[in-house]
């Protein structure tokens, strides 16, 4: 008896808690008839609504001119109901927010901001064709979201990037070689001051279609930082040069000799001379390639191959070294552009000379080479 008792008082509680609800009203109360129509059976499910308040259905509301959403006024328990609106596209559900009946009642039930997280969220379940074009803004995305192995090879282009979206602390150390870098990229304004360096530079990496006209200037480049094998033939000119520029310690021993002169240095200098003893021998010569004697103070000097006179109108000036009493002449009798034919002469009283072997020097002076 006393677990009976228990039982039954059990059970009230249950039921007290959780009272039994209803889905459907019956459109007609038949209880107390004792004869049923047709037409009754009818009104029974014709007439029938949904039991209580907090219940409802959804609705596909057919859209016409003269009602556009469910019509509350009439039936208030549309009010519960979630409609499908099919004047969007796509159809989307809403749900009533009181309180009137006009369209604006009507709300989109669609995902409540924040119900979607990184835990509703599989892996990989996001592709690329999920996403629209600039669906993904750059709030939207955490700092370190985004490493390496998330972006696919090319797959970062010029569009994608803002002005000022890349700084020096976002590249890696040797993440930007050579490949990665397309003609025209890297302007002035793209480099910080001292952003390249001589270490940065590879030998021949920089040619003279890299540098536009003064583009390095004499404070640009350090001592020593340009020798000859630097400097291609002909490319400094008298343009190049300040007044000054050069100065005899700038020049190595040996670099200059008499075939490098232009003309307007070169005037009034030797091209080819000679010192010949009294016997013929060559003692010493520029430009010579033989000397000899023909007969008594005759002597003949054959040029060499780096002395070409354009014609035989060239001066010979002769100074003799003999040693004696008489005064002696030296004067050129033959010249071809090959060789010149000097005379040796020892006058006295005002006579023609004598013919008479000296030592002697001659030097050839000619504008055309």
């Amino acid at each position: 008896m006393k677990k009976l008792l228990l039982l039954v008082i059990g059970f009230a509680a249950i039921n007290s808690f959780a009272a039994v609800e209803y889905d459907l009203r019956k459109g007609i109360d038949l209880t107390a008839s004792n004869y049923i129509t047709s037409s009754a059976l009818n009104q029974l499910v014709d007439s029938g609504t949904i039991s209580s308040t907090n219940k409802g259905a959804i609705i596909r509301f057919a859209n016409n001119s003269t009602a556009r959403w469910p019509d509350v006024t009439s039936n208030p328990r549309y009010t519960n109901f979630i409609w499908l609106d099919t004047e969007t596209a796509p159809a989307v559900l809403k749900s009533y927010v009181c309180c009137g009946d006009v369209y604006t009642n009507w709300v989109f039930s669609g995902v409540a901001p924040g119900t979607i997280t990184t835990v509703e969220i599989r892996d990989y379940t996001i592709l690329a064709v999920d996403m629209a074009t600039n669906s993904v803004p750059d709030w939207a995305i955490i700092a370190g979201a985004v490493s390496g192995n998330k972006i696919a090879d090319n797959g970062i282009l010029p569009g994608k990037l803002i002005a000022g979206a890349v700084i020096q602390g976002n590249i890696a150390f040797g993440a930007i070689v050579g490949g990665q870098i397309t003609n025209d990229t890297i302007t002035v304004t793209n480099l910080a001051d001292a952003a390249v360096t001589r270490p940065k530079i590879l030998n021949d990496a920089i040619d003279t279609t890299k540098l536009t006209n003064f583009a390095v200037e004499t404070a640009d480049i350090a001592l020593t930082n340009v020798n000859r094998d630097h400097i291609r033939n002909d490319a400094i000119g008298e343009l190049q040069l300040t007044n000054g520029a050069v100065t005899s310690n700038k020049l190595a021993a040996g670099t200059i000799n008499s075939t490098i002169f232009h003309t307007n240095v070169s005037y009034g200098l030797f091209k080819c001379w000679a010192f010949v003893n009294s016997d013929g021998t060559l003692l010493k010569g520029l430009n010579v390639a033989s000397s000899a004697k023909l007969d008594t103070g005759k002597y003949r000097i054959t040029f060499g191959a780096g002395f070409a006179p354009g014609a035989t109108n060239y001066a010979a000036l002769v100074t003799t070294h003999a040693n004696i009493q008489a005064a002696l002449t030296g004067s050129f009798f033959s010249n071809t552009v090959t060789k010149v034919d000097i005379n040796i002469k020892a006058v006295s009283g005002g006579g023609s000379g004598n013919d008479t072997d000296s030592s002697f020097s001659v030097g050839i002076l000619d504008l055309i080479q």
